[in-house]
């Protein structure tokens, strides 16, 4: 499933500040809870096409990974499964101003974030999961929120 970021506001149909409930209906997908953090809400895992949804305390919707067998937009662009050398390139000329670490990179200006597990040791390796967010998001956390 195509699956376009639009920044800071959903990926696809769901959108940012959504209920649980309402991403449940906008989907329309078998779903499943998981407990990813003990001091977080559960999340909601949509494994066909595999989306991730993380909510608040109100079970609001705050950000959205995805991985394969999704595909993730932005601009246009497919993010997963590219080499992680070739997105950081690409998003640099979009965003000067990424972040970038040894497990991927994080685009504020799009409220983008790159998974790659071996980000600057085998920078060649493909992009394994996106991460889409609202507006303080990331700023809330002290770590990469993936």
């Amino acid at each position: 499933m195509r699956l376009s970021i639009e920044p800071y506001s959903g990926v696809g149909p769901i959108r940012f500040g959504m209920t649980r409930a309402q991403v449940r209906r906008a989907l329309n997908l078998d779903v499943e809870l998981i407990a990813k953090w003990s001091n977080a809400p559960p999340l909601d895992v949509f494994r066909e096409p595999w989306v991730m949804v993380h909510y608040t305390a109100e079970d609001i919707c705050e950000a959205v990974e995805l991985a394969a067998p999704s595909i993730p937009l932005l601009l246009g662009q497919e993010l997963l499964g590219r080499p992680f050398d070739e997105m950081r390139a690409w998003f640099e000329k979009q965003d000067p101003g990424i972040k970038v670490d040894g497990s991927g990179l994080t685009s504020m200006k799009f409220g983008v974030g790159l998974y790659a597990s071996g980000a600057l040791k085998t920078p060649h390796e493909p992009v394994e999961g996106v991460i889409a967010f609202r507006q303080g998001y990331y700023a809330e956390r002290l770590i990469c929120p993936f």
